[in-house]
C-alpha cells in the first residue's frame, strides 16, 4: 500500500511539473500565407526569357542560335551521330569585382519544376566563352544534374525528345566570392549557393524542337519571289504582284539540313 502512494506521489509531481511554465509561449499555427512560403524551394528559377542582360552590358549569348530560337541541330537527338552536344556559349562585359562565374542550364518542360541540366563553375571572371561545356583554362567543374548524372543532362533524356517544344535557359552568374563545392557535388545545394552569392546574372533562351517558318516561292503573275526577293529571270510588272507567304513545317531536321537540288 506504502509502495502505491509512493508511485503516486511521484506521478503527481511529474504531471505538475510538466504543466509547470517554463517562461515560452506556444506559436501560433502558420497561416496559410506561410505555408505557401516555406514550400517555395530556392532552386526554382523564374520564367525564362529570350535575353536578358546584366548590369553594364554584362551578357550571355550563341553563335549557334539567336536569342529564343530553335537548338542547332547538334545539340538534337536527331543529329544524325547522336552527339548530344551543348552549343558554344559567350559572354562580355564581366562586372567589376567579380570573383568567379558559374553557368546553369535548365530546362522548362514543366513550369512549376524545371529541372537542372546542368552547372558549372570555377570560370575566371573575364570575358571568355565555353566550347562543349570547356574552358581554356581547364578550371572549370562541373555539379551531378537533376538526374543524379555528372555533368550535361542531355536533350535525349526520354522525357524531353518526344518533339515537343521545350524552353531551355542558359544562364551566367557573376559571383561576390569563390564557390566552395567542389566537382561532383550536388546540384540543388551548389544553385542554391551560386544564386546566393551572385551580383548580376545574364542570360539567354534556346528552345528545342521549335518549329519555325521557313519561306516558299510564291508565283503571282509572272514573278516569284522568296521571301520578298525577286528570282534572276522575273521581270517585275507591277509592286503590287510582289507577294511571299511561309509554311510551317513539322519535319524539325529541315530547319538545321536544308535539302539543295
Amino acid at each position: 500500500m506504502a509502495k502505491r502512494l509512493l508511485l503516486s506521489f511521484v506521478v503527481l509531481i511529474f504531471f505538475a511539473g510538466a504543466c509547470a511554465s517554463d517562461g515560452r509561449e506556444l506559436r501560433d499555427p502558420p497561416t496559410d500565407e506561410e505555408l505557401q512560403e516555406r514550400q517555395t524551394t530556392t532552386t526554382r528559377p523564374t520564367p525564362p526569357v529570350d535575353q536578358e542582360k546584366g548590369d553594364g552590358g554584362f551578357s550571355l549569348s550563341s553563335p549557334d542560335f539567336t536569342p529564343g530560337g530553335a537548338a542547332p541541330l547538334s545539340v538534337r537527338c536527331d543529329n544524325g551521330d547522336n552527339s548530344k552536344l551543348l552549343p558554344t556559349l559567350v559572354w562580355d562585359n564581366v562586372p567589376e569585382g567579380t570573383q568567379e562565374l558559374a553557368v546553369s542550364l535548365y530546362n522548362f518542360k514543366d513550369i512549376e519544376e524545371p529541372q537542372l541540366m546542368w552547372l558549372t563553375a570555377g570560370i575566371p571572371p573575364e570575358p571568355g566563352e565555353l566550347t562543349n561545356g570547356r574552358h581554356s583554362s581547364g578550371n572549370a567543374i562541373e555539379t551531378l544534374n537533376d538526374w543524379g548524372n555528372l555533368g550535361y543532362g542531355d536533350p535525349c533524356i526520354e522525357s524531353l525528345a518526344n518533339g515537343e517544344e521545350v524552353d531551355f535557359q542558359f544562364k551566367i552568374y557573376a559571383l561576390s566570392e569563390k564557390t566552395s563545392f567542389s566537382g561532383g557535388a550536388p546540384g540543388n545545394t551548389s544553385i542554391d549557393e551560386v544564386r546566393r552569392i551572385a551580383n548580376d546574372s545574364a542570360s539567354v533562351l534556346m528552345i528545342l524542337n521549335k518549329v519555325e517558318d521557313l519561306p516558299v516561292a510564291t508565283v503571282e503573275g509572272s514573278q516569284t519571289t522568296i521571301d520578298g526577293s525577286l528570282l534572276s529571270g522575273d521581270t517585275p510588272t507591277s509592286s503590287d504582284a510582289v507577294e511571299t507567304t511561309a509554311v510551317s513545317t513539322s519535319d524539325a531536321s529541315l530547319l538545321d539540313n536544308p535539302q539543295t537540288s
